[in-house]
């Protein structure tokens, strides 16, 4: 029999991408797309339910029943995009779909759709069960990862077991193995006795100007880092970033206050609790010398919120050789393994639902469209997504 991922339909593929695209889901309003998605997948074949996240809201899961003594795999994509804004308007153009949630993500959820579609029109018979899951509430920071939460509780209520998934958004050139972890931050530098009359207060007791030792301070942890050996598989090295400062309403005025905002990020294996409890001892450390500098009143306190943890997979897990397995029989290429510090949905698989997972997409890091005005997918991308899912289906899960 003729392997079903040999001849995927390009232009049903652009098609029904192009469709997906017209349909607004921002964060927060997905209702229209997920009605939309789970019709498609319904009517390609598939056992179709929503998953309830909140009123209004909902995940789309779907399922392809194998005959129950093989593997089960799960192909993952949320559904929800950031705000449309002045974005290209949905077309198709040289080799393209054009719109917002073209490449991030819908074009992939397009490509597993067709591929599902594909395995189900050849006859073919697996042997462990195909599921699909679109998820909502992606993108932060109006997005706070209420999807994939809830998806991890559907597959613990219903003692649904998986041994591999693809998170479908990620690198075109490698198979992505590892993620570093990231946590937001938000400093408080205050003192007592409220905001104070400019013309009779010096500048040091503005925490405006103490803002700055913390800047130094924080500059000084990103140059620490900096000297620290690097994850073999990630590029960027991890980071202390800041993001905003506020303080101060009146030109006259010495405020109180002031906050600083950003993130810092770490390697896949380190510990979350001992990342952040460094990062608030040193700033308790800054705290003790701001006051014996400006003010012995002076209070520095620290939020942090993890926005994804860490997560790593073994090389030679099951779900990595099945896909790169899959992958040089599509594009008769070995593609390496790879990291990444992009936060997406690979930690929400790996640590908190506990299976192995891997991420494979359509983005190439010189043509990272996502978010931008000018936002796009190429075609021929989808193709090789879509074709390389049949592919890892009828390897990890085994046929009949």
């Amino acid at each position: 029999m003729k392997s079903p991922w040999l001849d995927i339909d390009s232009d049903e593929l652009a098609d029904l991408t192009l469709q997906m695209v017209k349909i607004p889901s921002p964060t927060g309003d997905e209702q229209e797309f997920s009605e939309f998605y789970a019709k498609t997948l319904e009517d390609f074949g598939m056992e179709v339910k929503f998953d309830y996240v909140e009123a209004g809201r909902k995940n789309v899961i779907a399922k392809l029943a194998g005959s129950g003594t093989g593997p089960n795999i799960l192909l993952h994509g949320h559904m929800d995009t950031v705000p449309i804004g002045s974005c290209v308007q949905p077309s198709i153009n040289d080799g393209r779909v054009y719109g917002r949630g073209s490449i991030d993500m819908k074009g992939s959820l397009a490509a597993i759709a067709v591929a599902s579609k594909k395995l189900i029109d050849s006859g073919v018979h697996l042997n462990g069960d195909l599921f699909v899951a679109g998820t909502i509430d992606h993108e932060r920071p109006v997005g706070q990862g209420k999807g994939m939460k809830e998806l991890v509780n559907f597959l613990r209520k219903n003692s649904i077991k998986l041994d591999g998934a693809i998170n479908t958004e990620g690198p075109f050139d490698g198979l992505k193995i590892a993620q570093g972890g990231c946590a937001f931050f938000s400093i408080a530098l205050s003192r007592e006795g409220g905001t104070l009359y400019a013309a009779t207060s010096p500048l040091a007791s503005n925490p405006i100007l103490w803002v700055s030792d913390l800047i130094v301070h924080l500059g000084k942890m990103d140059k620490e880092i900096e000297s620290h050996p690097r994850h073999p598989l990630i590029p960027q090295r991890p980071t202390v970033q800041i993001g905003t400062i506020q303080g101060g309403d009146f030109l006259f005025s010495v405020p109180d206050s002031v906050k600083l905002e950003g993130a810092f990020r770490w390697e896949p294996g380190e510990d979350f609790a001992r990342v952040s409890h460094d990062f608030a001892s040193s700033l308790q450390e800054l705290e003790n010398s701001l006051r014996n500098k400006y003010d012995k009143s002076i209070k520095i306190s620290v939020q942090i919120r993890v926005d994804e943890e860490e997560c790593e997979v073994p090389s030679d897990s099951r779900i990595v050789t099945s896909v790169r397995k899959a992958l040089k029989n599509v594009t008769a290429k070995d593609y390496p393994l790879t990291g990444s510090r992009f936060v997406t949905d690979l930690p929400g698989l790996t640590k908190e639902a506990g299976i192995e997972s891997v991420e494979f997409g359509p983005t190439l890091p010189d043509d990272m469209t996502a978010h931008t005005d000018h936002e796009s997918v190429k075609i021929d991308h989808l193709s090789v997504l879509s074709k390389t899912f049949v592919a890892t289906a009828l390897d990890f899960c085994g046929t009949r």
